[in-house]
């Protein structure tokens, strides 16, 4: 005679099928996680071999991170596109992908917000007298003031409002340390906020709820810095998702911390890594004057 399970053993068999999931399912999750994080250095080292692709036919240029010519206008994930076709890459893969609807608000936003290239101070009327941008945090720098450039210019007119000045990229060859210059790497915006406040429309409405931390339209950088992925801590959000968010998040309420996880990058020499935000991205590098500088971001000493 066939013997049934007592409801104690279907009860075992339950507790023990629950206990395989609390702990299987987190490693699960940490997986997909570390997939993800993989697609993203695949992603952006697509982006650094199509920028060299850019530079090789453009005199060793490096690509500027806007141009405008009258009314046409585009940010450098247009001008590397053609050495990548496939837009699809600049959605990064923790985020949502790319709206379908291609001539979309949403669309335009997302692609051009997940990922960024570092713009040059002498592009931005503010810090071009001085050549350098500055970075200054207690928290962060201990209150030295860190100077940070980018590698990317601005072709366009000038205009006061947009504190635009036209400038060059540096080429490949200018950059002292490549394997240690930030070509590209994960942002709220196309210029991880280096520049251009309020640049020629379309682009001022990223600046349309006026602060950048509260902006729905860069809702994970801060004031001057880059966002939003290696940002690990979460903070309040608002309900209900603005479906042109550049970044795909919803809005975020309060003033954002620092970052404190890894971002990922592609450096001047075209190999991707990931790297930890504070002890990697803010790392100092000391100039001949003893001034110090963001290690990823000096690229000319």
């Amino acid at each position: 005679m066939r013997k049934a399970f007592t409801l104690i053993e279907l009860l075992v068999v339950i507790a023990i099928i629950a206990i395989l999931a609390a702990i299987l399912f987190p490693v699960f999750a940490q997986a997909k996680e570390s997939a993800k994080d993989a697609a993203a250095l695949t992603y952006v080292k697509q982006h650094g071999l199509a920028a060299i692709m850019y530079g090789s036919d453009f005199d060793d240029a490096i690509h500027l991170n806007l141009r405008i010519e009258g009314s046409s206008f585009d940010t450098w994930q247009g001008m590397c596109q053609p050495y990548m076709k496939n837009w699809g890459i600049m959605a990064h893969p923790k985020l949502r992908a790319l709206p379908s609807d291609t001539s979309s608000a949403a669309w335009y936003y997302q692609a051009r917000s997940h990922w960024a290239s570092p713009l040059r101070a002498q592009a931005h009327g503010t810090a071009a007298p001085f050549g350098y941008y500055y970075f200054q945090s207690t928290s962060m720098t201990g209150g030295l003031q860190y100077r940070f450039d980018g590698v990317s210019g601005y072709g366009g007119p000038a205009n006061a409002w947009g504190v635009r000045i036209p400038a060059s990229s540096l080429t490949y060859t200018q950059v002292a340390r490549p394997a240690d210059t930030l070509l590209i790497c994960e942002g709220g915006m196309w210029d991880h906020g280096m520049g251009f406040v309020g640049a020629q429309n379309p682009f001022n409405y990223f600046w349309l709820n006026g602060t950048w931390v509260n902006s729905a339209l860069n809702v994970f950088a801060t004031t001057n810095y880059i966002g939003p992925h290696a940002r690990k801590r979460k903070v309040r959000c608002s309900g209900g998702d603005d479906p042109k968010a550049a970044s795909g998040f919803p809005d975020c309420l309060g003033a954002l911390p620092w970052p404190d996880g890894m971002t990922t990058l592609v450096a001047v020499d075209g190999h991707a890594t990931g790297v930890n935000w504070r002890g990697g991205i803010t790392g100092r590098i000391n100039d001949a004057n003893n001034v110090p500088w963001m290690k990823w971001h000096a690229p000319q000493l």
